[in-house]
């Protein structure tokens, strides 16, 4: 329902709220920084080293997500200009921003590395899996969130031209933030269905 209430809401919404550094944007971080904060405690919570590097791996991925939405850091700097998406932010002006990738892609790889050297793929991806536990409908909805925010954004190879321009911008904002709810949400949901394996050695 709040997904499908994205462009009503666009419409009514102020143009600046879909600025960069804008109350939307403000919002998705706080919940990705949430959601970080959600799956540390998760992983302190798990006794058994499996469950915990699934979650110290979901951690750094809310990182990441979190990284990307401040652009690298370049969203606490002064905006580089305006145009008609409000403030221009862009990483491109800071030193460190060629090895943002690498440092994305080495937190992935030990997070990956420790799935595996713990067996958290076996021990917990599959019996969730066996269990019926995965979130399909709000990952479902991450998935149509992140379709909808592309083609907002003017990247998909559909157009939404009964919107005005400026409240695209909002409506990709607002696409983004249900996605990401729903993904905290569907991380919610396996937090509480793993909390029954207590008595389990995960």
């Amino acid at each position: 329902m709040g997904v499908a209430s994205a462009l009503p809401l666009s419409a009514a919404l102020p143009s600046h709220w879909g600025w960069e550094n804008g109350p939307l944007e403000n919002a998705q971080v706080v919940l990705l920084l949430a959601g970080c904060l959600t799956a540390l405690w998760a992983a302190l919570r798990q006794t058994g080293r499996a469950a915990r590097s699934l979650w110290w791996m979901a951690a750094m991925i809310w990182l990441i997500l979190a990284g990307r939405e401040l652009a690298w850091g370049a969203a606490f700097l002064p905006p580089m200009g305006f145009d008609d998406h409000g403030p221009v932010i862009s990483s491109r002006v800071l030193w460190y921003r060629p090895a943002v990738p690498w440092v994305c892609l080495a937190l992935l790889l030990t997070g990956v590395i420790g799935m595996w050297r713990n067996k958290a793929f076996s021990r917990v991806l599959l019996v969730l899996q066996r269990e019926h536990a995965w979130p399909w409908f709000r990952l479902a909805v991450l998935v149509v969130c992140i379709v909808l925010s592309t083609v907002a954004e003017g990247h998909g190879l559909v157009h939404l031209p009964f919107i005005q321009h400026s409240a695209l911008i909002v409506a990709e904002e607002l696409f983004e933030s249900w996605g990401y709810l729903a993904l905290w949400l569907a991380q919610w949901q396996v937090i509480r269905h793993m909390d029954g394996w207590a008595r389990r050695l995960y």
